[in-house]
C-alpha cells in the first residue's frame, strides 16, 4: 500500500465517504504545531488532511461529518474515554487522537502505555499505518473501501491532475504486486475436476501456473509401453482469453510457456473436455516408447 495525504475542501466533506474512519488526529484552534489541523485516516488506507483555521473548512459541516468531534468539542473527556465508539488519546499542545475501538487495542499494544504525549503526536501516524497495512494485506482497494469513499478519492485524483490507469495498466499493476483481480472468475485445474471421482494412477502429477494465469495439471502416465504427459488447462482466461481448437495454436502455445521444446516434433492429441466449470483443453504428448525417444515434455 502506497502511503497518500489527499487536501479536503468543504464541499468533500460527505459523511458516507467516512464511515469507515479508523484514526483522527484533531488540532485544536490554538495548537502547538499546524493550528486547525484535521488528519482522517480510514481502515482502507485513505489518508485525509483538512485545516478549518487556514482552509475552507466550517466547523459545522466537519461535525456533521465526523459525529466524534462534535461530541468532543462539546464535553470535557479524560484520557482513554470511549466518545461514540473512539477512544481519546490526548497528544499534548492541544493536539487530540481519536483511534475507533477495533483498532484502539493493538494500537496501545504498539504504541505501550509509558510514553509522553508529545511521544505519541511523533509516531501515531506510523502506529496506525503499520496496523492497516498488515489488516489489508493482500486486498484490492475496492475491497477495502465502500462505494462513498472510492468515489471521493477519484474525485480527487482528477482535481489533482493525478495521472488516470487504464484497465491494461491497472491489471498490469495488481499483477506485479502478486495480486490477481481475476482470481473469483478464473477455473483453477484440479484432478477432481477433469477425473471425478476416478483419478487415474499416475507416474508423475504436478499442478501450476501458466506465465498468464492460466491453472494447468500435468500428469505423466504410461499406457503400451507408450510414456506420455498430458497437460490439462483451460481453453478460455479472463485476462489471455482464448486458445483456439487449433493443434498448432495449441502446441506454440505450450513451446511459449516451455513444457515442449521447439526444434522437435511433437505427438500430440487434443481433446476437450466439458466440465462443471468450463471447456478444458486435454492435450496428451508422447514422448517415447520403451527405449526409442520422442520429444521432451516438461511437466
Amino acid at each position: 500500500m502506497e502511503k497518500v495525504i489527499w487536501e479536503l475542501n468543504n464541499d468533500d466533506l460527505i459523511k458516507e465517504a467516512f464511515m469507515d474512519t479508523q484514526y483522527i488526529m484533531f488540532a485544536e484552534g490554538g495548537a502547538m504545531g499546524e493550528a486547525g489541523a484535521v488528519y482522517i485516516v480510514t481502515a482502507g488506507g485513505s489518508i485525509f488532511h483538512l485545516n478549518y483555521v487556514y482552509g475552507d473548512i466550517r466547523l459545522k459541516k466537519l461535525y456533521q461529518t465526523i459525529p466524534v468531534l462534535k461530541n468532543f468539542s462539546e464535553g470535557q473527556y479524560e484520557e482513554n474515554a470511549d466518545i461514540c465508539g473512539f477512544f481519546f488519546i490526548y497528544l499534548g499542545a492541544g493536539n487530540n487522537l481519536f483511534v475507533r475501538e477495533d483498532a484502539y487495542e493493538e494500537f496501545i499494544q504498539m504504541t505501550g502505555t509509558d510514553k509522553a504525549p508529545e511521544e505519541l503526536y511523533a509516531i501515531w501516524m506510523d502506529v496506525a499505518w503499520k496496523i492497516i497495512e498488515k489488516r489489508n494485506q493482500g486486498k484490492l482497494p475496492f475491497e477495502t473501501k465502500n462505494k462513498a469513499e472510492m468515489q471521493l478519492l477519484m474525485k480527487l485524483m482528477d482535481r489533482e491532475g493525478v495521472k488516470k490507469l487504464s484497465e491494461e495498466e491497472r491489471i498490469e499493476e495488481d499483477m506485479e504486486a502478486g495480486y490477481d483481480p481475476f482470481e473469483e472468475e478464473r477455473i483453477y485445474v484440479t484432478q477432481e475436476l477433469v477425473h471425478g471421482e476416478k483419478i487415474p494412477d499416475s507416474l508423475k502429477v504436478e499442478e501450476g501456473f501458466f506465465t498468464d494465469g492460466r491453472s494447468y495439471l500435468s500428469e505423466m502416465w504410461c499406457y503400451d509401453l507408450i510414456t506420455n504427459v498430458t497437460y490439462y488447462f483451460p481453453a478460455d482466461d479472463p485476462l489471455s482469453g482464448e486458445i483456439l481448437n487449433d493443434k498448432k495454436k495449441i502446441e506454440d502455445y505450450l513451446i511459449r510457456q516451455k513444457k515442449l521444446l521447439a526444434n522437435e516434433e511433437h505427438p500430440m492429441e487434443v481433446m476437450v473436455l466439458d466440465t462443471k466449470e468450463g471447456k478444458i483443453y486435454s492435450v496428451t504428448v508422447s514422448v517415447g516408447c520403451d527405449d526409442d525417444y520422442f520429444c521432451e515434455a516438461y511437466m
